[in-house]
Order: structure tokens, then sequence, then C-alpha cells
């Protein structure tokens, strides 16, 4: 099969990645999380063996995911066995039974302590969030903000693809060239969007900024599998965006 493009190899490697995959855990059924812990895992871990097949990525990527997801299926077996002591075997529960949870924090508000994304310094990562109130560092779920594309409602989430996307604040036109000029080197497809700076794409709320934890002229750079890889609270260019992804990719 012939492609004419990095961005058509890598789409044809996660493709065949996401066709192959397999995961397993061994937790208690009481919650309904482990057949889902099972897909999130093969769409973190797919475009990463998409990404090293196609030659774009080193060996680093794909040992990441274990740092990354290990923790979380950690404490989702924790929480499904407190479930199942709460509903079904209550004279089991001691001071080695996780409290529970609330879903959507388990579910949306994961912090990875380690992983392919760069760390902000100094900061603390406790293991969950609440994303409600997301903090948008890197480690984390880009969280949902209702824009308006060509007007439309559509999620920030509905611009993510098979590539890297860089979303840029309302200022941050200086982004669109720093990401081109970063996909041809290391030769990855990124999309670039500048939210809230043109009537293409609004950011009706205001909550744009906020959300991602930048400014007008920041950006922050997410993975395919729409994790926040790293981020820049104001104007940056091209080294940074570059060393940036040449971490994520080791």
């Amino acid at each position: 099969m012939q492609h004419d493009s990095a961005a058509g190899v890598l789409a044809h490697r996660l493709h065949q990645s996401s066709q192959c995959l397999g995961a397993a855990h061994l937790m208690p059924p009481t919650g309904g999380q482990g057949g889902s812990t099972a897909v999130m895992d093969g769409y973190h871990l797919a475009w990463r063996l998409a990404y090293a097949l196609a030659g774009v990525a080193g060996p680093g990527l794909v040992a990441s995911y274990d740092a990354e997801r290990r923790p979380y299926a950690d404490a989702l077996a924790e929480q499904q066995y407190a479930n199942m002591v709460q509903r079904r075997a209550p004279h089991l529960r001691d001071d080695t039974v996780a409290e529970i949870m609330d879903p959507a924090v388990v579910l949306f508000g994961y912090v990875s302590p380690s992983g392919a994304f760069v760390r902000e310094p100094g900061e603390e990562r406790p293991l969950f969030e609440d994303p409600a109130s997301p903090s948008g560092r890197p480690g984390t779920r880009a969280p949902h903000v209702r824009l308006s594309r060509e007007g439309v409602p559509v999620s920030v989430r509905d611009l993510f693809g098979t590539g890297f996307t860089v979303l840029a604040g309302a200022e941050g036109g200086i982004w669109e060239k720093a990401a081109a000029e970063a996909a041809r080197s290391l030769r990855v497809p990124i999309e670039t969007y500048v939210v809230g700076g043109a009537p293409e794409l609004g950011d009706p709320d205001g909550r744009f900024p906020a959300a991602y934890g930048i400014t007008s002229t920041g950006a922050v750079l997410v993975r395919p599998d729409g994790i926040i890889a790293w981020r820049s609270p104001g104007e940056a260019g091209l080294a940074e965006l570059e060393g940036a992804l040449r971490t994520v990719l080791a």
C-alpha cells in the first residue's frame, strides 16, 4: 500500500495497530469499568505503536505506556473492589479498602504521574483532579470546552484526529508557522487551531484559556489520544514546540 506522506503512513499504522490490540485486567466486575479500561488502554497504546512502526518515534515512546497507565489500572481495580465490598460483602471492609470516588473523577480526572509528556517544574501531581475544574496540565485529559465552528457548536475535543494538535489562544497565530515547521522536521502530522482568534473557530463562553491554563498568546500540544503533552502559557516558538515533541516521541 503506497502513501504520499508521513501522515498517510501513520494513519495506516494506526489502523493496523488498533486492529491487533488486546488488553486484560483482573478485577472485580462491580462498577463495570474493566472493559472500559481495556478499550482505553488500546486507545492509549495504538498511536504509540503506530508512530514507532512508522519510524518517527523511539522505543521510549512505547515504553512510556506502562508508567502512564499502570497507576490508573491499579487505582481503578481498588475502586472496583471497594464497590464490591460496599454492595456485596460489607463484612470485608477494613482500613485497606479504598474510599469510593466520584465516577466522573475516576473516568475523566486521572493525572498521569509520568510518561510521554513534558512535566512542568515544581508542580504537585495528585493522581486525580476534579474534571469540572480542569488544570490543563500535561499528562491529563484535554478538557471539553464548547466552541463554535462556523456557527455550529462543537467540542474542542472534536478537533482531535490521529495526529498531534496544537491549540493556540486568540492571539497565538505565531503557533501556526511553528507547528508547520515542526511537522516537517519531525515527519509527524500536526493540526493547528487558533481558538477565538477568527470567526471560523469561536470561544463563545470565553472558557478555553482558563480550562487549558494559557493566555491569549499561549498554546497547548495535544497527543493523538487526547492527552495534553505540553503547554506554553505564553508566547514561545519553534524551538520550544519541537523540543516538546522530541521529548514526547523519545
